[in-house]
């Protein structure tokens, strides 16, 4: 272990002669903010692109999609019947399955990518944002060192709720937390409004989805009661 390592010492040195000779600009401050507002930038365009994807792969979902169709005779006898409707029945879990996935993948991209970079902007606005402060409780200007952790997940949570269930909380006026954000700080403020619209779309998104999966089962639900029938009926006659 201890030969491998010191094998590799050349290498280290390389490297550590290559940090030392980068130019100071590029270990700036300033370089370092740029750097981190290019990767939040490719995270936020990143989760964007999945989002759309994930959006249209549950909007192109169908009921039907639940039904396999099946080329040929419908079966007559009961163990041919009971393998349709196990069949039937394992395929459509399996569509399910990938429906959830989907769901799964869409909030990942909607909610979790960027109320990452949210709290990121909130926990290091000194430095991403030059001080400007992007929270307040009530009127009173507010930064993430006076706040507990919990009030900056909250208030992350209360963006997504006020995305996904706009209307009903404007009308009720609900909210789960007193922090809000600087409506002045107009690059903070933009993130928020971003936050939103894809909480919005994703909630959309999985509520159709789970409707046409509840309709899909319905007809699933049909399709094998039908074939039970048969398979009584069959049962009865021989």
């Amino acid at each position: 272990m201890n030969a491998a390592l010191e094998s590799l010492n050349p290498y280290f040195l390389v490297i550590s002669d290559f940090m030392n000779d980068v130019p100071v600009s590029l270990q700036s401050e300033a370089a370092i903010v740029t750097y981190a507002w290019l990767a939040m930038t490719f995270a936020i365009f990143l989760s964007l692109s999945l989002a759309i994807f994930y959006y249209r792969a549950l909007e192109d979902f169908r009921p039907t999609d639940l039904i396999v169709t099946y080329v040929g005779p419908k079966p007559k006898k009961t163990g041919s019947i009971e393998k349709r409707i196990k069949d039937m029945r394992d395929k459509a879990a399996v569509q399910k399955r990938k429906l959830g996935y989907r769901s799964a993948y869409l909030l990942i991209a909607a909610l979790l990518v960027p109320g990452g970079c949210l709290a990121i902007m909130i926990l290091f606005e000194t430095l991403l944002l030059n001080g400007q402060s992007v929270l307040m409780v009530g009127t009173v200007a507010t930064t993430a060192d006076q706040l507990a952790p919990m009030q900056i997940i909250l208030f992350i949570g209360d963006q997504a709720m006020r995305g996904a269930l706009n209307d009903f909380i404007e009308v009720f006026e609900i909210s789960i937390t007193e922090v809000s954000h600087n409506s002045s700080n107009w690059i903070f403020s933009s993130f928020i409004l971003l936050y939103r619209m894809l909480t919005g779309v994703a909630m959309v998104a999985l509520v159709v989805a789970t409707i046409k999966t509840v309709l899909g089962q319905i007809i699933l639900g049909k399709a094998i009661k039908k074939l039970d029938l048969d398979r009584s009926h069959g049962a009865a006659t021989t």
